[in-house]
């Protein structure tokens, strides 16, 4: 079984995959912290969907099969961490894939270019000297312009209707897999492969799979990404650090989810999993079809215990409580209801683990 553990920016998807390791026949692809980036990105495998399935034309689909394998490029050229580095960890089987997929939908082949392969690119000597010419009456080139064709000259024509796209699909998504996982037979955790936005497409992209998506209390996710996210060496601001603009921007986050109820998509509170530990957990595995005997490691990787500090920390400064306290009215259904009030600090605190 692929278990895909999903969740917006700090939410928690690393615990599922911390608790889930726990359980004997389970491993994690990669490891914890990694996520697999490579179909929600821009101009990644659902960015390609998108733009051969419902906005093809005669002069789509090259650059749509370009822009995914430039993309695809970039993440196995470079490591950046927690995402990307194929070339480092697996050779060459990261773009034999890619190139295999891209063969399976592209139908026709031709030499040329097409307008998005032209770029304005002039020197100042060269554009002098073509004003020049142009004042003296001489005929100049088009000032500027230069075809920047990509790849191998070959521009790739691809009509392929839904069923043939997610057929194709479906194969570069299992010769991932079977690359991350070095084809083990064991049960796979996957983090952040699909976000809560794009869940609907599990259906066409991943077979015997099921997803945990984590929410968090947002009190929380404003107080950590305003006061102990931006302290952390490369963090990036990942909400808006002013009350207003956070509830409408984390109103917009939730609204731009497509919900839909799947018997293959669990939602939980990364809280839950802390306050209500034993109940989640017997939940989890419910879900997951899991004998309570596979937890053979329990509270080695998910520790509630530790994890506790990671909550309630809009209380952690009392000058934070205007703040808090216009959150809590905006965007009074998503608050999380503690059963008892904890102490913690800033030094205590960091992301869900």
């Amino acid at each position: 079984m692929r278990i895909i553990a999903a969740g917006y920016s700090g939410t928690g998807s690393s615990a599922i995959v911390h608790l889930l390791s726990e359980y004997e026949g389970v491993t994690p692809c990669i490891n914890g912290s990694f996520e697999h980036v490579l179909f929600y990105i821009p101009d990644g495998l659902f960015d390609l969907e998108d733009r051969l399935l419902n906005n093809n034309s005669i002069h789509m689909s090259d650059g749509a099969i370009n822009r995914f394998y430039m993309a695809m490029k970039r993440l196995n050229d470079y490591d950046f961490g927690w995402f990307g580095g194929y070339k480092k960890r697996y050779g060459n089987q990261f773009m034999e894939a890619v190139n295999k997929f891209i063969d399976s939908i592209t139908q026709f082949k031709m030499p040329g270019y097409w307008s998005d392969d032209f770029s304005y690119s002039r020197s100042i000597q060269g554009t002098a000297k073509d004003i020049g010419k142009t004042i003296l009456g001489k005929k100049v080139n088009q000032f500027g312009y230069k075809l920047n064709r990509n790849g191998d000259g070959i521009v790739r024509y691809s009509f392929v209707n839904a069923e043939e796209f997610y057929r194709s699909a479906q194969v570069f998504v299992n010769d991932y897999i079977a690359m991350i996982s070095n084809n083990t037979e064991k049960d796979i955790v996957l983090d952040q492969i699909l976000l809560p936005h794009n869940l609907l497409r599990m259906k066409d992209y991943f077979i015997d799979s099921k997803s945990i998506v984590f929410d968090r209390d947002p009190r929380d996710l404003y107080v950590l990404s305003k006061y102990v996210w931006p302290k952390i060496a490369g963090s990036a601001q990942l909400f808006p650090i002013i009350p207003e603009e956070f509830v409408e921007f984390y109103r917009g986050l939730k609204s731009a989810e497509k919900v839909e109820n799947d018997s293959n998509v669990m939602r939980l509170h990364f809280e839950d999993l802390v306050y209500h530990y034993d109940e989640t957990v017997m939940s989890i595995e419910q879900f997951l079809g899991f004998d309570s005997k596979r937890h053979i490691s329990s509270k080695t990787r998910f520790v509630p215990e530790k994890s506790i500090k990671n909550t309630q920390n809009f209380l952690i400064d009392k000058a934070w409580e205007s703040e808090v306290k216009y959150i809590e009215e905006h965007l009074s259904s998503m608050i999380y209801r503690f059963p008892f009030r904890i102490n913690t600090t800033l030094s205590d605190t960091s992301d869900p683990q």
